[in-house]
């Protein structure tokens, strides 16, 4: 494997940091890989079970509703937080994976 990778690097110039690189194989192999593991914030392997996978965006939500005192905004204020801050949370995870229509109506919900 090491052998493909150099091989890799020659060809393409580009150089690879084996302290952060995932290799992923089939499933038939005898070693998988941990459900933990994630780049940029992101689940690396996305399974049946999305709404699990994605709960730390409904976390995420809580948490900076949470840590804002929206009971001391305005309404004009709420808007620009709901709109700034938390419709900006899962778009990156969007943009990537397409979310289950149930989970997107649990996020408004809780924006509402």
């Amino acid at each position: 494997m090491k052998w493909v990778l150099s091989e890799y690097e020659v060809c393409s110039g580009q150089s690879i940091n084996y302290e952060k690189f995932t290799v992923f194989f089939s499933s038939n192999t005898s070693r998988h890989l941990n459900d933990t593991e994630r780049y940029l914030g992101l689940p690396n392997l996305v399974g049946r079970r999305k709404k699990m996978v994605f709960q730390g965006l409904k976390d995420r939500f809580r948490k900076k509703i949470d840590n804002w005192s929206t009971r001391f905004l305005s309404q004009e204020g709420k808007e620009v937080f709901i709109k700034a801050i938390l419709q900006a949370i899962p778009m990156y995870s969007m943009m990537c994976f397409l979310l289950p229509k149930s989970f997107c109506w649990e996020l408004e919900s809780i924006m509402a």
